[in-house]
């Protein structure tokens, strides 16, 4: 299933954007939630493997003579957790990434668009021009120009 699913065929209302929003940011989080969790799972058997070699050198040192013969297998277990670890680390990283583009894209389809103003130009009596257009109106009758859409703000 696409990370980014086909938006176009979907009718966007404020709510239904904050709604899609919000189920995102909790997909997200809990995504990220479940990808720290194995990571801490992976420092602990880390943490695990350490005690063990612990072991093994201090039984090692009561024979008499250190040896790391016997620690191998430890050390490249702990080499491979570490790249686990930076695969889950790079995953987060990516899922952060992802999830926040989206988010942002809903939200810029959540914001109201903005309106430009023109000020107002009164001639005569009765008679006002918007100032980007140029369109002719009457002051109080209508708040948007009809000839380029600007709202029209009284000075």
């Amino acid at each position: 299933m696409p990370l980014f699913a086909d938006k176009s065929k979907n009718t966007f209302s404020g709510n239904n954007l904050n709604s899609q929003i919000s189920s995102i940011v909790d997909k997200k989080n809990a995504l990220l939630m479940s990808v720290g969790n194995e990571i801490n799972n992976l420092n602990l058997a880390i943490s695990n493997l350490y005690k063990e070699i612990g072991g093994e050198v201090y039984r090692t040192h009561l024979e008499g003579a250190i040896k790391t013969d016997g620690l191998t297998g430890y050390f490249d277990n702990i080499a491979e957790l570490n790249k686990s670890i930076t695969a889950k680390e790079a995953q987060s990283e990516e899922i952060t990434k992802r999830y926040d583009e989206e988010i942002k894209l809903l939200q810029n389809l959540a914001q109201p668009p903005q309106t430009h103003t023109a000020p107002v130009s009164v001639v005569g009596t009765g008679t006002a021009f918007c100032t980007k257009c140029g369109t002719a109106y009457v002051p109080g009758e209508i708040a948007f120009c009809t000839g380029c859409g600007n709202k029209f703000v009284s000075s």
